[in-house]
């Protein structure tokens, strides 16, 4: 069974020929550098951790540009010793401080006016040439010759006027100019529509997949009324796409709490749903018991515990995969990148431990930099 068959039956809840393993979200910055001194080669890069420690690959997206055309130009604000301000092609102004382990977080939006929308907005229109001009030999080549899942989708109904706006000035403009926020989802998924009515013509996606983050560890961002005053219509319509051809599998992204989300993300249609961030207070096998088979899910295994020790990630996996995997629908993997206090023998360990557990002697022996003694 190649990885596309095996993603496929386990999130639907069918029998595989063994559990699905993946590494999601890849490395904070500077793990790869600290592995690399603790013996890890240095022609292994970040981009060969999946196939260098044997997790099943992960699927590719239909080659579409999705966001701004054309993107906004990146270029360098301000570098200094101790950080450096950047205009990314998404057009946020991003800052990222040197010598700490963290991602760039925006400082400034493209759009912080409603008089900034309709300039924005120009870059949002529909054209056949998002696509590159191979992209249905790339889709058929992923499903079929390289076996792997093929998925369409990009940031979500939240994510995406979040990216434009912030989190902040969003959350106001839902009340002060719901009209602004309309247009701004309404322009987006106009866009989405036309694209998903060109690539249903010719192939058939395996899985819709949006990015939201619309959690924190208190819970949803916004409230129901919002969710399904705003972004629900806007799930319907893409959704309803390609759910007439075939589709089958809808799955969300989002950090922090989600269980006052799921009850909303299965009303739009949503079947799978991950990182679930065990920090944030997700109790992964709790809510399997109280959704059943009403949703699959990915990640849930605690990334902060893998600096930890051999106990702390024996306990962590011991008591979520063997329940997860009971039922199915349910893809193992840690709920976020992998922090910088993570030593590289025990990541190796953490993958051994799982493949153990999950029944595959074969592929645990397999794994190296794994002979982690505390």
């Amino acid at each position: 069974m190649n990885p596309r068959e095996r993603f496929i039956k386990t999130l639907s809840f069918n029998s595989p020929d063994r559990p699905y393993f993946h590494h999601a979200f890849g490395l904070m910055p500077g793990v790869i550098e600290r592995w690399h001194k603790e013996g890890l080669a240095e022609e292994v890069g970040e981009q060969d951790i999946r196939t260098y420690f044997g997790f099943d690959l992960k699927g590719r997206g239909v080659a579409v540009n999705l966001l701004f055309d054309p993107p906004f130009e990146s270029e360098i604000i301000e570098e200094t010793d101790e950080y450096i301000i950047r205009r990314e092609s998404s057009g946020q102004v991003t800052q990222m401080y040197h010598e700490v382990s963290s991602l760039p977080h925006a400082i400034g939006y493209p759009v912080e006016t409603p008089e900034d929308w309709p300039a924005v907005k120009e870059r949002l229109r529909y054209s056949s040439s998002r696509f590159t001009s191979d992209w249905v030999e790339q889709a058929k080549r992923t499903q079929e010759a390289d076996g792997l899942p093929l998925s369409f989708g990009g940031e979500g109904f939240y994510w995406m006027p979040r990216d434009l706006l912030g989190d902040e000035r969003l959350c106001l403009w839902y009340y002060e100019q719901p009209e602004i926020v309309r247009d701004i989802l309404a322009t987006y998924t106009d866009l989405l529509c036309a694209l998903a009515e060109e690539i249903v013509t010719e192939i058939q996606v395996d899985t819709v997949h949006f990015g939201e983050d619309m959690a924190y560890r208190g819970g949803s961002m916004i409230g129901p009324n919002i969710f399904r005053a705003f972004m629900l219509p806007c799930y319907k319509r893409v959704f309803d796409i390609f759910r007439a051809q075939g589709t089958r599998l809808f799955s969300i992204d989002t950090d922090g709490l989600v269980d006052g989300l799921i009850p909303l993300f299965l009303e739009v249609g949503v079947n799978v749903l991950g990182p679930m961030e065990v920090r944030a207070g997700n109790d992964l096998v709790a809510l399997r018991r109280q959704y059943g088979r009403q949703m699959a899910f990915t990640g849930g295994l605690d990334k902060l515990v893998l600096p930890e020790g051999k106990q702390a990630i024996d306990r962590e996996l011991e008591s979520k995969i063997p329940a997860m995997l009971e039922l199915g629908g349910y893809l193992p993997s840690l709920d976020h990148r992998v922090v910088i206090e993570t030593p590289l023998a025990a990541f190796g360990y953490y993958v051994k431990r799982a493949w153990e557990l999950m029944g595959q002697e074969e592929l645990a022996a397999r794994v190296q930099h794994s002979e982690l003694v505390t």
